[in-house]
């Protein structure tokens, strides 16, 4: 956890993995496809203590800045869904869900509010399991 609050620049050695992982993320689209229609998803597995959640960090600090709206969010193995939610609400939009940890929402009612939230953006989102 520590490692996700350290600015990528104090990392040393994730450079070349960052953007092997960026590179898969974004590859060359055929001509017909427009960018923005096109999801990509790339697992980062291994045993504990290897550096996913750092590198999975990393690349997303790089590439944020290219969609209108981004989250990273850390989920645990005995993870709650109503937190991941506002957790996710929260990082896309930290003025409008500065509160939303203090509210009674449902899960159903939280994933309305994100999908709600997203439509019609180009968005990016890391989770880490």
């Amino acid at each position: 956890m520590k490692a996700m609050c350290k600015e990528v620049a104090q990392l040393i050695g994730v450079d070349k993995s960052r953007d092997e992982l960026i590179a898969k993320l974004n590859p060359s689209q055929p001509d017909n496809v427009a960018p923005d229609k096109i999801t990509k998803k790339v697992c980062i597995v291994g045993v504990g203590g290897l550096g996913k959640t750092t590198l999975a960090k990393a690349a997303y600090d790089n590439i944020k800045s290219q969609y209108d709206c981004a989250a990273f969010v850390s989920v645990g193995r005995d993870h709650d869904l109503v937190k991941v939610f506002k957790d996710i609400l929260f990082d896309l939009d930290k003025k409008k869900y500065e509160k939303i940890h203090n509210t009674r929402r449902g899960v159903a009612l939280l994933i309305r509010e994100v999908q709600e939230f997203l439509e019609n953006k180009r968005y990016t989102s890391a989770t880490q399991l």
